[in-house]
């Protein structure tokens, strides 16, 4: 399983939000694959991950992607992903600040959550009720790998 993300770069350079580098352990111990889909190109995510002010966030990575896979509000974007991650999308969570990222997500199969964070733009109540909200990951901090029903 993969936690996707967008929009977790706090602005001024080099800047993570406070809970990522404790989500990534989390995950990673959890044995979660992390992606990261930004509208900055590869070599930028990987200059910031690497260089970030909480550390180096890269061994936490699995993969990474910008626009070359397609626009961020575009199912088929979403659709090359899992394709590139070889991984069904149902298996696939994305987490984005962006209604319209979430909505393009969800209608390529993967699962969407949108973080209602300080500062970010305020949503209509269409797209609250449209999809789950959390003000940061500290209530995704469990996430764990989907039981295998052969291993249940």
């Amino acid at each position: 399983m993969y936690a996707m993300l967008s929009g977790i770069l706090r602005a001024g350079e080099y800047c993570v939000y406070e809970d990522v580098p404790a989500a990534f352990e989390a995950w990673r111990a959890a044995g979660l694959r992390i992606a990261v889909y930004s509208s900055g190109s590869v070599a930028a995510q990987k200059l910031i991950f690497g260089h970030s002010l909480a550390g180096n966030l890269q061994p936490h990575l699995s993969a990474y992607f910008d626009t070359h896979v397609g626009h961020k509000q575009e199912q088929q974007s979403y659709e090359n992903i899992a394709k590139q991650l070889k991984e069904d999308p149902k298996q696939i969570l994305f987490l984005t600040d962006i209604p319209g990222e979430a909505a393009a997500a969800c209608s390529a199969g993967l699962q969407a959550i949108i973080l209602q964070r300080p500062g970010n733009a305020a949503l209509a109540d269409d797209q609250k009720a449209s999809f789950e909200l959390i003000p940061d990951f500290k209530p995704l901090h469990n996430l764990k790998l989907p039981i295998n029903k052969s291993q249940a």
